[in-house]
């Protein structure tokens, strides 16, 4: 193009959009080269017609939000009691840690991190009487492997995140966090 036609910001900011629909709803990315474009609308066409297609906003979801579906699910298909243990260290320990994030923000990282809290007696508690005490590797296994798992594997269904990030964690053992370490 003739230098007479150009503007001041001629070259600058992005250029090249994607648009796309899912559900009715319009969505849209700009990208700064062509290149950039054409391998993200590639890759949108293949994971809408595989139906592996995931909205970037259904990340943004608080786990409460997968809590409830998971809730929902529970009654009925495991026994009363072991029912009312899981809705017990989903209120006494998984809420008050994970309850308001938001689901992308739940890595593999920051779970070991509670876990560990868990083992130490500092993880935050939501109790009615008393307060935090350090846990056993089988009450941290039960509230962050089976508990805080199966609700991620509810949004993983959903298709509100890719992977589920307690299948990589690693419980702790009560002896090698007394002594400062975190395995």
């Amino acid at each position: 193009m003739p230098d007479e036609f150009k503007s001041k910001d001629y070259g600058k900011g992005a250029r090249w959009e994607v648009r796309w629909r899912v559900d009715g709803t319009g969505r849209r990315k700009l990208f700064h080269y062509l290149a950039d474009d054409e391998a993200f609308m590639a890759e949108i066409e293949d994971r809408i017609r595989s139906n592996r297609y995931m909205d970037p906003k259904d990340s943004c979801r608080a786990l409460r939000e997968a809590t409830e579906l998971w809730q929902h699910g529970l009654a009925g298909t495991i026994k009363g009691s072991t029912e009312g243990r899981y809705r017990r260290e989903l209120r006494v320990w998984v809420m008050p840690q994970w309850g308001d994030v938001v689901l992308k923000e739940i890595s593999t990282s920051r779970i070991q991190r509670w876990y560990v809290s868990l083992a130490e007696g500092t993880a935050p508690y939501g109790g009615e009487r008393g307060s935090a005490s350090s846990l056993s590797a089988s009450s941290i296994r039960s509230g962050g492997k089976i508990v805080l798992g199966s609700i991620l594997d509810v949004a993983v269904e959903n298709r509100w995140i890719d992977v589920n990030p307690v299948t990589k964690t690693r419980v702790p053992h009560n002896r090698a966090v007394s002594n400062g370490e975190s395995t």
